[in-house]
């Protein structure tokens, strides 16, 4: 009896998952508790104990030989995303209203991490849920702003990204029961704000009139009567956030109040804000439903290996606005700081050419070095192909430009990227 009992235990023990031996994927793990749970029947056997001690050895050795051979998958199979700020500088910052475009230019970046940090480390993951009835959730506001009226679907509503609405343009509420479950509401009146009948004389001679808007600071609350309305308002939807962490911003023209929602004590990009228009009435306020919830930890990569991820293209993540503000003026003077004067090239004769009413003329890359000077641990945000949001640890990587780029952190494996693409500028077309 007890050489048969020693023996189960042995078998028991070589057959125990814990075994340091064994190294279960984390990815694998983490995604457990997403799928939905099978319900099998428990046969009578079981339920009165009556395997023997070899039968649950071979069940457990199975059992555990079944999860290693398990396919090993990512937790996250990341959406198709825009090219990183970097790369995206001359086709976004060069065409923006305002700047004159002397010619195209197509920026090539390298990066200089020798002074960013070696170290490596460990950072959680947290998936964005949705949890309850999208139509009460609704029904809620809707009952909160006092507006009435039958929940309808939206036309652009789809499987996919389900948007219901209650009330009238002019003044409704709005869910999307999808990503992170974004919430809007809508109280903009073209008409609130106060304007002075003027004259206009054109250089012809020939006069229009035209109403011109008049500031009225004196009916924009005060900021302290702005955060205190906003925390109440984020309190009663579900985002818990200390009152002195609403920042708010308050002009002659109007004013608005925004805050993150804070995982790990830092800020996210999942943001809530509330806008009051030039009458100092509250005209906009949006939110979200989803609730971040852990999905384990992972490891992560270095500073200076993240900075390699930058020219790929398909590494980049959303940091809150409160990164972003850091360093607002520097990303609009970004074109003008980094780049080098550029002597023109002499232009080539075509006396023996034929004359062409137009010309393409090939665009070579400008080669410029940025270097990066510091790290932020930060999270940041992002989608997988179904539409779902993500927060997941990286860096902030700033350079001596003094923007930054928006690194995801995971180790290979963790994130199914996207397909890579390349982004090439269009040939400059010169009128003959």
């Amino acid at each position: 009896m007890n050489e048969n009992f020693d023996d189960l235990k042995a078998r028991l023990q070589k057959a125990d998952p814990a075994d340091s031996s064994f190294v279960l994927n984390e990815g694998l793990v983490a995604q457990a508790p997403l799928a939905k749970p099978a319900r099998a029947p428990i046969s009578s056997r079981l339920r009165l104990g009556l395997l023997s001690g070899g039968s649950i050895a071979a069940v457990s050795a199975l059992a555990l030989v079944a999860g290693l051979a398990t396919p090993q998958q990512p937790l996250i199979q990341m959406a198709n995303a825009p090219a990183g700020r970097a790369e995206s500088l001359a086709a976004s910052d060069a065409a923006a209203p305002g700047m004159k475009m002397i010619a195209p230019v197509w920026i090539e970046y390298d990066y200089d991490s020798t002074e960013l940090s070696d170290e490596t480390g460990r950072g959680s993951v947290y998936q964005l849920v949705l949890e309850g009835d999208v139509k009460e959730r609704l029904q809620q506001l809707a009952d909160y702003f006092g507006i009435e009226g039958e929940i309808r679907e939206e036309e652009w509503s789809s499987k996919e990204y389900p948007t219901f609405s209650i009330g009238k343009p002019e003044r409704q509420v709005s869910v999307t029961w999808a990503g992170t479950g974004n919430f809007y509401f809508n109280a903009w009146d073209p008409a609130s704000y106060k304007c002075e009948n003027k004259t206009v004389t054109l250089e012809d001679g020939t006069s229009y009139e035209s109403c011109e808007p008049i500031a009225t600071p004196e009916l924009i609350p005060s900021e302290e009567k702005i955060r205190s309305e906003a925390f109440d308002l984020f309190e009663t939807f579900g985002l818990g956030v200390a009152k002195d962490r609403i920042r708010v911003d308050r002009s002659d023209w109007g004013a608005s109040a925004i805050a993150s929602v804070q995982v790990d004590g830092q800020d996210t990009a999942l943001e809530w804000w509330v806008n009051y228009d030039g009458a100092g009435k509250l005209s906009n306020v949006s939110g979200h439903f989803a609730k971040p919830q852990a999905r384990g930890e992972f490891d992560t990569i270095s500073a200076k290996e993240a900075a390699t991820r930058i020219k790929d293209g398909r590494w980049f993540g959303s940091p809150s606005s409160s990164v972003w503000n850091q360093y607002s003026q520097n990303m609009r003077t970004a074109d003008a700081v980094s780049l080098p004067a550029v002597e023109p090239a002499p232009e080539e004769s075509t006396k023996d050419a034929p004359a062409t009413s137009e010309e393409q003329v090939e665009i070579k890359p400008q080669q410029v070095t940025l270097k990066l000077t510091g790290s932020e641990s930060t999270l940041l945000m992002i989608y997988d192909k179904s539409g779902g949001a993500w927060l997941v640890p990286g860096y902030i990587l700033k350079n001596d430009q003094g923007w930054f780029d928006a690194i995801i952190s995971l180790v290979e494996g963790v994130i199914e990227l996207p397909e890579p693409y390349a982004v090439e500028p269009l040939p400059e077309t010169k009128q003959g």
